[in-house]
């Protein structure tokens, strides 16, 4: 694996010089790992001041198609390895965005922030993730209606 540039320690609020650092070390590490896109997303990516600087790192990854089961644990392993180097923390929470719910994909895309990957591939996720949003839309509000209008 490359060498990583690790992020100062007491950097608890991402920057935007913080931020480009964290994508040239992404830029150096990922290609080797099967990722194709990294989204920084929930209290982190919102840059609010409110945010606890023991607030945990949320990161979505998207990753290439086919890569075989039986590689598949350890290749997770190398990428928390990667992310914890990189933003200097091991109190990361992964989401793999292959994977991941409509809700979940959503919420990503309206809150994150692209660390790595290209645009194009970051544009067929955000079609795809508000396509399969809007069409669930329906069902998703029939059942906030109906457990709501129940309490």
């Amino acid at each position: 694996m490359r060498k990583i540039r690790v992020m100062k320690e007491n950097n608890k609020k991402y920057s935007a010089e913080n931020l480009n650092e964290v994508r040239a070390a992404l830029a150096e590490s990922m290609p080797d790992l099967f990722v194709k896109l990294v989204i920084l997303f929930g209290s982190q990516a919102k840059q609010d001041t409110q945010t606890s600087t023991f607030s945990d790192i949320d990161i979505a990854l998207q990753l290439e198609d086919g890569i075989p089961l039986s590689q598949k644990a350890e290749l997770l392993l190398k990428l928390y390895e990667a992310l914890s180097a990189i933003f200097h923390r091991e109190d990361i929470d992964v989401t793999i965005l292959n994977q991941a719910g409509i809700l979940l994909r959503y919420q990503v895309l309206r809150s994150g922030i692209q660390l790595y990957g290209d645009r194009t591939d970051y544009n067929k996720f955000a079609v795809a993730s508000r396509r399969d949003y809007f069409d669930m839309l329906p069902t998703i509000e029939f059942y906030r209606n109906h457990f709501n209008s129940s309490n």
